[in-house]
Formats: structure tokens, sequence, C-alpha cells
């Protein structure tokens, strides 16, 4: 998520090359992330990865509540101990790569738990919007990996495993709210919009 640059191009080939497959099946995958939106298409027929405007991300964002919240709700609510186990598990991977400064594995890592948070909502047609939302979202939080102190991340992971292990979907909700919020602030601040 977020590891390409918006503006960036992206070589069929060269992906097709690297999964050691043909093109034609890349290209109809590129084809289908452009009419998600997180492709656009030159006149050339190139793909390239889309600049975001602060407006729509902002927009994108709130979309990001509606959807997310309820699926947090659910999987409070649904979620075995085994997999309330897999959540704390990656809280405490995120701390850790948080910690020692690994920012593209603290990005990857945030990205997994919420991801995995989601997916346990058993809410298929939910997790396919989020899903796409996550693909149009995704090409904004490059500049992630160009920062290079977490210093100024929220550092969420203390209060939402206990929040998890206490399964307060309220509380869990309110994180995930705060991290939404202080991550487009970020991205605003960086950008000079802020």
């Amino acid at each position: 998520m977020g590891f390409l640059a918006p503006g960036q191009k992206v070589v069929t080939k060269d992906i097709a090359n690297s999964l050691n497959m043909s093109i034609t099946p890349v290209r109809e995958a590129l084809v289908r992330l452009s009419s998600y939106g997180a492709l656009d298409v030159s006149p050339s027929h190139a793909f390239l990865v889309p600049e975001i405007q602060p407006d729509r991300l902002i927009e994108l964002m709130g979309i990001r509540k509606l959807l997310e919240l309820p699926a947090i709700t659910r999987s409070i609510n649904i979620m075995s101990d085994d997999d309330l186990g897999s959540l704390v598990e990656l809280t405490r991977d995120l701390e850790v790569a948080h910690l020692s400064g690994e920012i593209q594995t603290a990005v990857q890592l945030h990205w997994a738990l919420r991801l995995r948070m989601f997916s346990l909502s058993n809410s298929p047609e939910l997790m396919a919007l989020i899903t796409q939302l996550w693909v149009s979202v995704g090409p904004s939080f490059h500049f992630l990996y160009g920062t290079t102190s977490l210093e100024d991340w929220p550092k969420y992971y203390f209060p939402l495993r206990d929040a998890l292990l206490s399964r307060n979907a309220d509380s869990v909700i309110q994180i995930f709210t705060n991290s939404i919020d202080s991550g487009l602030k970020l991205y605003m601040d960086i950008h000079g919009k802020g």
C-alpha cells in the first residue's frame, strides 16, 4: 500500500516479468485497477499512479470512517479468541517496527492490522467496498515511506491492544477514527495543506 509514488509509471512488462507470467493477465488487472481509480491511464495507454488532490483525500477518508467503523463493531462482536490473538500479535509487531524505526515494515503492519480487523467482520460486501476504497487511497500514502522518523506518527498500538483485549468496540472505533484523522493531518502538514 503506497509503495509507488503518485505520477509513477507502472510498466506492464516489468510486472509480468517479475511475476513470471504473460502480459495479458497483468494488463487486464491494471485495467481493472484503473476502473477503481487506483491507476490513471495516459493518452498513450500507459498506466500511472494517480495524484490524489487534498479535497478528494478528505472525502475518501470520511468514507473510510463510514465503512470501516461498522466492520470494526461487527468484528469485535463475533471474533474468536484465536482471531483476537492474531490482532494482538499484529499490534506487538507494529510496536516493534515503530520503536525500531522500520518505516516500511510499520506501514505494512498498519495496513495488515486494519485489513485483518475488517476481514473478521465476515461481511464480504463491506470488505469489498473497504478494499476498493483502500486501493483508491493507497497512492496518497507513498509519502510515509519517505519520512525519516516515526516520531510524528500516532502511537495507537498500546491503547488498541488494551481495547482489543477487553473487546471494547467503542474504544477500538475511537482509536481507529483518531488514526484516520491523524494520518490525514500528517499528509496535509507534509504537503503544506494543513
